[in-house]
């Protein structure tokens, strides 16, 4: 079961069985979809635990968690289902095995770097683009519908459910070729982090980055001018400092360990962390 094409989830009883669950269940669920929906403002704070304010407002992002039966259905799609498809080898985050700094680490030893993020990602991946994308992985339309319907809220896709992330990293992935076969061409390193595209190279490849950008804004998503730039050097990728040969843990990171007012569990936690990054 190491790729979804192989089974061909064709067949509504078959995706019933794997629910573990009947159509008549599954149809009173989504039906009443917004009862197993709960919404909250995760306030966005820093490394230091205050709280970050924009224009005097704190920022915050939507979260729409799930509950219930439909929580129980979405956590099986992800493992049982969605989780089983390949993804490409540049994708980092939300993969087994794969996590921030092993991201960073594929561009260790590239003086040129390239970075940017996708602006509000999540929000901008309609239902429409979610069953475009099982229809795609051979999903029969009936089955597709059915997933589609489950996985998304208000005819999008919400952060905080288990198979969010998941659906993020497939929605994506047409693009993610495109933009590989364009970077194997001119010997440029590629890597996604869920909405948060690098790229790296030995050679200056400033001349390519209007190119890089217009794979993403073809397909209508947009991107987020404060944390799209290009630099030589050293530099911060998926919150691991990106030497030439060495991976390190911020001087702002580091500084925090040194703290005596943090909780000393977080200062622990914040310690092996950095060890990590090293040991990498």
């Amino acid at each position: 079961m190491s790729n979804l094409k192989t089974i061909e989830i064709k067949q509504t009883k078959l995706l019933y069985f794997i629910l573990k669950s009947n159509a008549q269940e599954v149809k009173e669920v989504i039906s009443s979809k917004k009862d197993y929906y709960y919404t909250f403002q995760k306030i966005k704070k820093d490394k230091r635990d205050k709280v970050v304010f924009e224009n005097g407002i704190p920022k915050s992002r939507e979260i729409n968690a799930t509950k219930d039966k439909l929580q129980v259905f979405q956590k099986i799609i992800s493992k049982k289902i969605l989780s089983k498809i390949v993804l490409p080898p540049n994708i980092k985050g939300g993969v087994k095995g794969s996590d921030n700094i092993s991201n960073a680490k594929a561009h260790l030893g590239k003086h040129y770097k390239f970075k940017t993020d996708i602006k509000k990602y999540f929000p901008s991946i309609s239902h429409t683009r979610v069953y475009k994308m099982l229809i795609e992985n051979g999903f029969s339309s009936a089955v597709a519908s059915i997933i589609t319907h489950i996985t998304t809220y208000k005819y999008q896709l919400p952060q905080g459910t288990p198979t969010s992330t998941n659906i993020a990293n497939l929605v994506f992935i047409p693009i993610d070729k495109k933009i590989i076969k364009f970077c194997n061409i001119h010997k440029i390193t590629y890597t996604r982090y869920v909405d948060d595209l690098t790229f790296s190279s030995h050679f200056d490849f400033r001349n390519k980055v209007n190119d890089l950008i217009k794979f993403i804004i073809d397909e209508n998503f947009a991107i987020s001018d404060k944390k799209t730039y290009y630099k030589a050097g050293s530099m911060e990728i998926t919150g691991v400092y990106t030497k030439q040969n060495i991976l390190d843990a911020t001087t702002e990171y580091k500084e925090l360990v040194k703290d005596q007012t943090i909780d000393s569990i977080k200062t622990e936690a914040r310690i092996k962390y950095i060890e990590r990054i090293k040991t990498k």
